[in-house]
């Protein structure tokens, strides 16, 4: 797929409009779910509404090519998530809440 001018591709693959660190599957995915192009531009302020609305007609001109792409970020995004699970923030929050009031406790003596 070659990249118009606004966008441009990464060391990894990853699609990314110039001047920004907004990545085009962003921009797409909700595009997909029903947002406004002025919607999208809210949302992300350092792509423009002229560009967003590039980016929307790249896409409708080169649907399976960006289709393929959303899917093998999706595809990287759960693979990384299965590698590297997340911090649950309650269990760590407890955790932390424990721990002060074991040091409390002692400092009382």
């Amino acid at each position: 797929m070659t990249l118009p001018d606004f966008l441009r591709q990464g060391d990894l693959g990853e699609i990314r409009f110039v001047g920004s660190r907004i990545d085009l599957h962003f921009v797409i995915e909700r595009y997909n779910q029903g947002w406004s192009p002025e919607m999208i531009a809210l949302e992300f302020d350092t792509v423009s509404l002229a560009n967003v609305h590039k980016a929307v007609a790249f896409y409708l001109e080169n649907t399976a090519a960006v289709d393929a792409y959303l899917r093998e970020t999706d595809r990287l995004y759960e693979e990384a998530l299965a590698k590297y699970p997340r911090v649950d923030l309650d269990k760590l929050r407890a955790r932390l809440a424990a721990r002060q009031k074991e040091q409390a406790a002692k400092a009382e003596g």
